[in-house]
């Protein structure tokens, strides 16, 4: 199992697109300087607490990478004929797609702890360290903030696996990456607007935790929120999961 997911893992980082998102997550952390200059923001932030408050903004960025990544994992593998090499040399398909969905943890860490540190170096530069951690007008020590700051980059994780393990789901259904992409984006994009219209809905909706999970272990959530996040993402990951072992050992690989 162990060659297998650093196969994937090795394809993912040969490809162009994780710097991309490298990129662009960078350049994302650059956008409080430019709200503090248009005057948009009227809390203080510092070098301490831009990384938690730009956790939402990347956490918004790599779905898209999962997205784009998958699509190209699956589909466009299936299309070429590279999707079968590994079944022809004794892998199982159900190992194979574990092996794919377990080496997207590597680069969603990655993407993870570039911004974190990216969002402290930038948040020094510009706005100084600080006296004080201040998140959501509570002040905390700032050892207790950086480390509850390390704690949410961390646990991010956690829902973002989840909500791979949906989109490999999709992307089982299409012959193509675009088909695929496109659908996942649109899901995407509808789980925002429904969340966003329809509050009572918004704690079963795997987006939701993308930033609220985290938020919830370190800076105040009751025990039924977390409880219920955790069963939320085990729904969404697991059965997402274990319907696309399904797919995926009916699917025609081999012509």
């Amino acid at each position: 199992m162990h060659k297998l997911i650093a196969n994937e893992v090795f394809k993912i980082f040969a490809q162009k697109k994780i710097y991309v998102f490298m990129i662009m997550i960078v350049l994302f952390s650059l956008l409080p300087a430019i709200e503090m200059a248009l005057g948009s923001i009227d809390f203080t932030l510092n070098g301490q607490n831009l990384p938690l408050y730009m956790l939402a903004t990347i956490n918004s960025i790599i779905p898209i990478f999962l997205i784009v990544t998958l699509g190209d994992s699956i589909t466009d593998e299936h299309v070429s004929g590279t999707l079968k090499l590994p079944l022809l040399h004794g892998a199982s398909r159900t190992r194979l797609l574990t092996a794919k969905i377990l080496a997207l943890i590597v680069p969603v860490t990655v993407l993870l702890f570039l911004g974190m540190m990216a969002t402290y170096l930038i948040g020094a530069l510009l706005f100084g360290w600080g006296d004080q951690f201040i998140y959501n007008g509570n002040v905390f020590a700032t050892e207790t903030g950086i480390l509850s700051t390390m704690g949410s980059y961390a646990t991010s994780i956690l829902p973002l696996m989840a909500f791979a393990a949906v989109i490999m789901l999709i992307c089982l259904q299409f012959p193509g990456s675009g088909a695929a992409v496109a659908t996942s984006i649109g899901l995407l994009l509808l789980l925002s607007l429904a969340g966003q219209l329809v509050e009572n809905i918004r704690p079963y909706l795997i987006i939701t935790y993308f930033h609220e999970f985290p938020n919830s272990l370190f800076f105040g959530g009751n025990g039924r929120e977390i409880t219920l996040s955790l069963i939320v993402m085990f729904v969404y990951g697991v059965f997402s999961y274990l319907g696309s072992i399904y797919l995926f050992k009916k699917k025609d690989l081999l012509y």
